[in-house]
Parts: structure tokens; sequence; C-alpha cells
């Protein structure tokens, strides 16, 4: 039994590997469009504000973001066909078609139940436990809902794309019987999800007044959190309330109230005054920017000698992208399906390290190496 659930272990952490090989790739192209578009850096080198190199750098920079922004529906295909046994084509192409069935799904039942969220002015969906996925609004469970059609298309697309009817149902023969399976099955995932994962959701954001009452263990929950919870979509219910709501604090200021840590940061930093405890909340940065190298160099040295070239092409570019833009989604999705327990151990130490920001009064944040040095300029 135990070498049944290690194998099948295995063959799930090289199904979540190998679309996420294309992210590193994808990482540092995203990096060179930051660069290459960002104000501060333009006014430092005013040839990179002619107009063709800002249309490149903007292309650049938004074709990779709707990657990232969309990993759910790369992890459906890509863990299905990775699953398959054989004809692998086909079962992406039922992975592609079963998120589509998903989305839809999802939305037409939210939308007839009367369940859509409205958005906020300023933060859009976020903290509403919904988000907006190739044009639908859905129940917010970021990569997750990916990574299960993914592998379920897999699963079933390897128990029925042998079987064989005869007659008038021979057209549902083969592969396209998988699909009419996965027809039903994504169809129930969608309407299901609209119910269960809410009450998930309506956990996470109970926590959040824990959070704001309980001082360095508060600070501690909301670090670990932030972390723990990037593959589920759910993190958003941590950081929001605080990052853009009243719980992470209010700033009076010429007749108007700035509320949330990262518009009184905005603010602080424009006036020059030193940043108040509403810091605090901005502090997961310092972990995205610095931490990401020691995890990348404990993948590679724990590589097997053999795949010790190929795991540092692949880390090296996930490393400079969270260290230089912050952007860790992509070594995240990896990491927490890969090493799971590590990374619960990661989410324990981000944690700990915001926490320990307020018990030694430290008030400093980082968005990457970038962010960081820009901000300094003046």
């Amino acid at each position: 039994m135990k070498e049944k659930i290690m194998v099948a272990l295995e063959k799930f952490s090289k199904a979540m590997v190998q679309p996420l090989s294309y992210i590193s790739v994808a990482g540092m192209i995203l990096v060179v469009g930051v660069l290459v578009t960002n104000k501060a850096i333009v006014g430092l080198l005013p040839f990179l504000g002619w107009a063709p190199i800002q249309l490149v750098g903007n292309l650049l920079y938004q074709c990779i973001m709707v990657i990232i922004n969309n990993l759910g529906l790369v992890f459906a295909v890509g863990i299905a066909a990775a699953l398959a046994k054989k004809d692998k084509h086909q079962a992406a192409m039922i992975g592609l078609m079963s998120y589509f069935m998903f989305l839809v799904a999802n939305n037409t039942t939210l939308s007839t139940n009367g369940l859509l969220a409205e958005a906020n002015k300023m933060l859009g969906l976020y903290g509403t436990g919904q988000s907006t996925v190739l044009g639908f609004q859905v129940t917010d469970m970021g990569v997750f809902s990916g990574i299960i059609l993914g592998c379920l298309t897999g699963y079933v697309f390897n128990k029925t794309c042998d079987a064989s009817f005869k007659g008038y149902w021979s057209m549902y023969s083969g592969t396209r019987f998988s699909f009419t399976c996965m027809v039903c099955v994504s169809i129930l995932m969608g309407v299901a999800t609209c119910y269960v994962w809410p009450v998930v959701q309506h956990g996470i954001s109970a926590l959040t007044n824990v959070i704001a009452s309980s001082g360095a263990f508060g600070l501690f929950l909301y670090g670990m959190l932030e972390r723990l919870l990037i593959p589920t979509g759910l993190h958003h219910l941590v950081y929001a309330p605080f990052q853009f709501g009243d719980l992470g604090g209010t700033l009076a200021l010429g007749g108007k109230t700035i509320v949330g840590a990262y518009p009184i940061l905005l603010t602080e930093l424009q006036m020059g005054v030193p940043f108040s405890d509403s810091i605090y909340y901005m502090g997961t940065g310092l972990a995205k920017t610095f931490g990401y190298i020691g995890i990348c160099a404990a993948f590679y040295y724990t590589a097997k000698p053999e795949n010790k070239k190929n795991t540092k092409n692949i880390l090296i570019p996930l490393a400079l992208t969270a260290t230089l833009s912050s952007i860790t989604e992509p070594i995240d999705f990896m990491f927490a399906f890969v090493a799971p327990g590590l990374f619960l151990v990661h989410s324990i130490i981000a944690g700990t390290f915001v926490a320990l920001l307020k018990v030694f009064n430290i008030h400093s944040m980082t968005t990457g190496l970038i962010n960081s040095f820009l901000m300094n300029l003046s």
C-alpha cells in the first residue's frame, strides 16, 4: 500500500513539474518586461522611453502575465497530458475542454442563484472569494481547480479511453467516451464548488479578526497563511482585508481617511514620514525577496547528480524572478506539490519572520529588489 502511494505521488510530482518547466523561462522574460516599462527606470535611462521599446516591454510583460494569471488552465491541460498513458494530445484536449466547462458551470450556477459577488471599485473581486478567469466570474480556487481537473481528466482518460461500443453508440467509443465522462465530471465539480468552497473561505475569513487582535501571534498566522494558502487561492482572503481594508489600519490626513496597509504605505512614502505599525502587514515581501534563494539552493543541493544540471536551469530563472520582482507563484506551486511537508515548514518560517518584525519593532518592507531599489532612489 505504501509503495502504491509513493508511486502515485511520484507520478503526480512529475506531472506538476512538466507544465512548470515553461514558467521558469517565462519568469525571466517577465522581469525584462518589468524593467523596460518601469517609469523610474525610464526616467534614469531616457532611451527606454522610445515608443517601440515601450511596446516591446509591454508585450513581454502582458503576454507572460496572461500565463501567470491563468495557471489553472495550464495545469488542467498539462497534468492531464502528463498523466495519460497514451494519446497524450487527446488527454490535453479533453483537459482544456473540461476546464472551460467547469468555469461555465460554476459561473452559471452562481449567476442563476444570485450568488455573484459585486466588484469593489478599488479592489475588484479581491477578498470576495470570487475571481474572473478567462472572462468568467467564478469561485476563486486559485490554481487548485486546474490541478484537480487535470488529475481527474488523467485518471478518467486512462480508465475510459479504450472503451468500445457497437452500432449507433460506436461514436462514443475511445477518447470520445472519455470526453463524455468529463462533461459530467466538469459540470458536477463546477456546481459543487459553488457551495463547498465558500464554506472553506468563510473559515479563513473568520481568522482575520483573530489575526488583527492577537499581536505578534496574529502576525505569525497572517504570514504563514499568506504563504500556505497560495495554491488554493484562499490567501487573498487573508491579506486583502489587511492590505486594503480597515483591519490594516487607518490614517487621518487632511480631512481624508486612508484605509488599509498598502494605501497607508504609499502615503507615508510620499510624505517621507516613518512607517506606522500597519507596515507589518506588508512584511511578507521580505521572505519572498530573500527566502527563495535558499529554497532554490536546497532543491539543487538535494537533486540527484544526473538531474542537477536540468534542475539548475529550471531554478535559476525562478529564483531571480522571485528575488527581483517578488513574483513567487511559479516556484510556490512547484514547491507546494513536490515537497508539501517542506512547503508547510517554509510557511511557518515566513510567518515567524513577519512576527519577528513586530517583536523587534522593525518597520520595513520590500516587493522585490527592483522595487526596493527604486523606492529608495530619493
